[in-house]
């Protein structure tokens, strides 16, 4: 330990606590990327026979003349 100095131990503390930090952010923020796609694809497919009814009333009234 007699060769590292203050500035050293205060460097390395600063990278290591920046660090973790990063590495937390990154992980939090792909576990709720995560839990997202996951839960848009519940909901999605839990939802798509009522918005397909609802859009084929509403939207997609198509009335052919030549019949």
């Amino acid at each position: 330990m007699d060769n590292i100095s203050s500035l050293d131990l205060v460097i390395g503390s600063i990278v290591i606590i920046l660090g973790i930090k990063g590495f937390f952010s990154g992980f939090l923020k792909e576990t709720f990327s995560f839990i997202g796609l996951v839960l848009g694809i519940y909901i999605g497919s839990s939802v798509s026979s009522k918005v397909a009814l609802a859009m084929g009333d509403n939207f997609l009234q198509i009335q052919n003349k030549t019949s």
